[in-house]
């Protein structure tokens, strides 16, 4: 079996069947532009905690348990170190905790904002890896193939890049281990790493030259070609669409309110609780838990279909 079988057989086995990863394209676009842009802009941290909460629900829906508990291991160090970075170098804010030895100020609103930006971190890369895992090749194709084929193309590729890259790199250097036999000192790693690199080099080159043969030969690039489609809009794709539309623009409406106003200098001040923002709240619940919503009717109906 060649590396590339192998990856196409691992991509395969790590999808979960669910309501998101079925799906149309546009239907899915459209919802994830809608609870990113919330999250990347947002500055009232209950927002921020519904989305990181909903965020990492729906991956451990997509994903499982397992898969969550990688992501997040990798995010709680790069949070914890955006939370302790930020009191060190930013020193706004009335509230002061201490002083370091150079007299500069530690402050609470500092602190609260570091808090602030690891939440925005987690939310928004949660939602991003939803998007990675129910967004192949060939949903990126179908999006941006007809207005713009140069990205899409790139986009495909360079999602594709890392993990093929990554099986060949593991292929390769298997096999240098393995023609080394027992010799594992420091300048038989240095010979192997330096013979994995040239390979993998070799490889990438030879791949890039044939795929763009490849390509030459099936017409890419000629003018007026037709764009073959495998997906159907169904009822789902227009509530998902309209829903995630309608709660946005909700959402947006009572921003524009003044009702999720919340700010860090010179000292940490919202109306959090305020009925205006409690009804957003709601909006923002209902929006960001369609696909566990969707899903577990999607889950519902197949345990009355097989009953």
């Amino acid at each position: 079996m060649s590396v590339n079988e192998r990856f196409m057989k691992i991509n395969r086995s790590k999808i979960r069947p669910g309501f998101l990863t079925g799906r149309h394209p546009v239907s899915l676009l459209v919802f994830f532009v809608c609870v990113t842009g919330i999250s990347m802009f947002s500055k009232n941290p209950a927002v921020l905690f519904m989305s990181m909460f909903f965020s990492i629900t729906s991956l451990a829906k997509l994903k499982g348990l397992g898969g969550m508990l990688r992501f997040l291991r990798t995010m709680l160090v790069l949070a914890l170190l955006t939370a302790v970075i930020n009191p060190l170098f930013n020193h706004r804010g009335r509230t002061v905790l201490a002083r370091f030895h150079n007299g500069q100020p530690l402050t609470l609103e500092a602190c609260f904002y570091g808090l602030y930006a690891a939440m925005i971190l987690i939310s928004v890369l949660a939602w991003f890896s939803c998007f990675n895992h129910c967004f192949d090749t060939d949903k990126l194709l179908y999006l941006f193939g007809r207005f713009s084929p140069r990205l899409s193309l790139m986009l495909s590729m360079s999602l594709r890049f890392v993990p093929e890259f990554a099986a060949k790199a593991k292929e390769i250097s298997g096999i240098q281990r393995m023609l080394a036999g027992g010799n594992r000192g420091i300048i038989q790693k240095i010979k192997n790493g330096t013979a994995v690199f040239g390979s993998l080099l070799t490889w990438v080159l030879e791949g890039s030259v044939m795929r763009s043969e490849s390509m030459r030969m099936r017409g890419y690039g000629v003018a007026k070609r037709k764009m073959y489609s495998a997906y159907k809009w169904e009822a789902e794709d227009t509530a998902l669409t309209a829903l995630s539309l309608v709660f946005t623009g909700i959402y947006l409406a009572l921003l524009y309110a003044g009702s999720f106003k919340f700010w860090f200098y010179p000292y940490v001040y919202g109306r959090i609780f305020a009925p205006q923002a409690v009804a957003g709240y709601l909006t923002l619940a209902l929006l960001m838990c369609l696909p566990l919503i969707f899903d577990n009717r999607l889950e519902g109906r197949r345990i009355r279909e097989h009953a």
